[in-house]
C-alpha cells in the first residue's frame, strides 16, 4: 500500500478513536440519544472495514497454496 494509503487508513482510525471517545463523553453527560447517533453511525465503516479485512486475509491464505 502506498503513502495515500497509509493516510486513509489512518484518518479513519483518528476519525474512529474520536468518535469513540465522543461517544464515551455523551453517555457520561447523559445524552444517549446522540450516543447512539454517533454508534450507529461508526457502524458502517466497522462492517466495510471487516468485510475488507476478512476479504483481504481470504485472499492471502488462498494466496499461500492452502486449500479451503
Amino acid at each position: 500500500m502506498g503513502l495515500l494509503g497509509d493516510f486513509a487508513k489512518g484518518f479513519v482510525i483518528l476519525a474512529g478513536v474520536f468518535s469513540a471517545f465522543a461517544i464515551i463523553g455523551f453517555v457520561l453527560m447523559n445524552h444517549f440519544g446522540i450516543a447512539l447517533l454517533f454508534l450507529l453511525t461508526l457502524l458502517i465503516p466497522i462492517i466495510l472495514i471487516a468485510l475488507d479485512y476478512f476479504e483481504e486475509k481470504k485472499n492471502k491464505k488462498n494466496q499461500s497454496g492452502e486449500w479451503g
